[in-house]
């Protein structure tokens, strides 16, 4: 995303959560076909676009921010087992 290029993954984990229609095409990695009906919905897509709107959204996750929320989790859970 920080490099302006759209994205073809599967929607798994957190990219549902990152990922939507603006910025690229996920897929269900269980279906037989879904990679492959997602890189021919690729084929229409406009790839520039989709680019700049990761590149803008990733602006949004710094990765001071993202440490900063990802240390304060492991201390709850630490806190939560004691």
């Amino acid at each position: 995303m920080s490099f302006a290029k759209p994205i073809i993954a599967p929607a798994i984990g957190c990219m549902p959560e990152l990922l939507n229609n603006n910025g690229g095409i996920l897929y269900n990695s269980s279906e037989k076909r879904g990679l492959t009906d997602a890189m021919r919905q690729a084929m229409k897509a406009d790839f520039k676009k989709m680019g700049k709107y990761n590149f803008e959204f990733a602006k949004q996750l710094p990765w001071h921010k993202i440490a900063k929320k990802t240390c304060n989790v492991y201390q709850q859970c630490l806190k939560t087992k004691n």
